[in-house]
């Protein structure tokens, strides 16, 4: 019983905590999978504001592109729209255009004829929009078909800041009315003024680590934010942008659920964990507690002995006599302990209790309880034994063995003191089989003969 007040909470501790563990594991799983789909969406305010920018500058550009058209690219007045465009995309967007120019083409060339630049940048009369040993110009000229947008990965030219061009074809119509490539308007801005440096996104579970980046030849080339983020336990969205593939990857500083949920959960685990335990102690202990007062309403708290409830529970159905145990064959021996009335008037009822307690252990021991014999007490100095399955020469050897026990007995000092009991046993022959209280008269008869005769003595019939 110890060890089961120890092992029960050791045992529920452990169960407890592994099936916590696994749906506490499935739930910040959940959560975090949900947390990766709403990270996604607030991705598209960091997407929509490079696109947005982008914008500005494609609606000033067409603009730039129908007059070209409707004049048969007719430069005359280039200058004052190109600077009328810069102006409107410089307003509308709040960033500074590098340049906005005119390439024509001119077999597999094609050269910057004219070019509108702030004060600060070199002229670009004459580059080559298709001269492939620029990194921004890896785009062939059959990829310049008519309503095509084409703009560039980030290039540095010459220093550190990075830009990209933004490229709308020019087609015009000739003698037969059949459309042809005639050339390029070229916008120019600093890439930073287009996409956000930043290295994190601010979310509810806290700082996001992000990347814009591209693969080019098995390389990842970072655009913008933190390298190596794409490598993490990240989301990624893909960024339509026209011609290009870029991606976005965001990832968590930690992981994908909030401080305040994790301490929450964990705290809820230990407070169930800690509950489930302490619940099992309690269990346990009214388990126990519940055995205890079963044996003791079944148990003579005295002697040690069945009381009758046993009798009447485990033994014998209390309203038909019946034996429960059909393969049994009960003898039934009703003892008398002689004399204890006197016993206990003149040496006290403590060694009244003692003589009870002596006889009865006498009886237990000369029992077999894996036979489902069993020593009941009836009152206060009447018991019943129960013997199962015994032939009258094992009785006899059994009762003429305990009455000369209960003789010899000595309690305390009492040199005059003299105990004996008076038996009456009735054997219960295999094929009669009596019910229970056809043999309890027949023992109390029997018992009855042994008191006339003198008493200090048993009797089998």
């Amino acid at each position: 019983m110890k060890v089961r007040k120890v092992l029960v909470p050791i045992f529920t501790f452990i169960i407890t905590t592994l099936i916590l563990g696994g749906l506490t594991y499935l739930y910040i799983k959940v959560n975090a999978e949900e947390n990766k789909v709403l990270t996604k969406e607030r991705l598209s305010g960091y997407i929509y504001s490079i696109k947005d920018k982008s914008a500005s500058i494609l609606s000033e550009d067409l603009v730039l592109l129908r007059y070209l058209e409707k004049n048969n690219a007719d430069l005359t007045d280039f200058d004052a729209n190109a600077t009328n465009v810069i102006e409107k995309i410089e307003e509308r967007a709040s960033f500074k255009v590098h340049s906005v120019s005119i390439g024509k083409v001119e077999d597999d060339n094609c050269l910057i004829i004219n070019s509108i630049a702030s004060d600060d940048n070199q002229n670009l009369i004459g580059f080559d929009l298709f001269d492939n040993s620029y990194k921004q110009n890896k785009h062939v000229k059959s990829e310049y078909t008519r309503d095509t947008i084409i703009i560039t990965n980030p290039f540095t030219i010459g220093g550190e800041d990075k830009y990209f061009d933004v490229r709308i074809p020019v087609y015009l119509k000739n003698a037969s009315d059949e459309f042809y490539f005639w050339g390029v308007i070229n916008t120019r801005v600093k890439f930073a003024d287009i996409v956000s440096s930043q290295e994190y996104l601010n979310s509810e579970i806290g700082q996001l680590l992000i990347q814009l980046y591209y693969e080019e030849d098995g390389e990842i080339i970072t655009l913008a934010g933190t390298d190596d983020v794409y490598k993490k336990n990240c989301s990624i969205v893909n960024v339509d942008f026209f011609n290009l593939d870029w991606k976005v990857a965001v990832a968590p500083v930690l992981f994908w659920n909030s401080l305040s949920f994790m301490i929450v959960v964990t705290i809820v685990d230990v407070l169930l964990v800690t509950f489930a335990t302490i619940l099992s102690v309690y269990v346990v202990k009214i388990k126990d507690m519940n055995v205890r007062l079963s044996e003791m309403a079944l148990k003579d708290s005295l002697t040690g002995c069945y009381t009758r409830r046993y009798l009447n529970t485990k033994i014998i159905n209390p309203e038909t006599y019946e034996w429960l145990d059909q393969k049994s064959c009960y003898s039934l021996a009703l003892v008398d302990i002689d004399s204890l009335k006197f016993i206990n008037d003149k040496y006290g009822h403590d060694v009244g209790d003692e003589v009870i307690f002596s006889i009865t252990k006498c009886f237990i021991n000369g029992i077999n309880s894996r036979n489902n014999d069993a020593v009941v007490r009836f009152g206060g100095d009447e018991f019943v034994v129960l013997y199962n399955n015994y032939s009258k020469q094992q009785l006899n050897w059994i009762l003429t063995n305990i009455v000369s026990e209960i003789r010899n007995l000595k309690i305390g000092n009492y040199k005059d003191l003299h105990i004996t009991v008076s038996i009456g046993c009735a054997y219960n022959e295999p094929n009669k089989r009596l019910k229970y209280n056809a043999l309890f008269k027949k023992a109390d008869d029997i018992s009855y003969k042994v008191k006339d005769a003198g008493k200090n003595d048993y009797r089998i019939e």
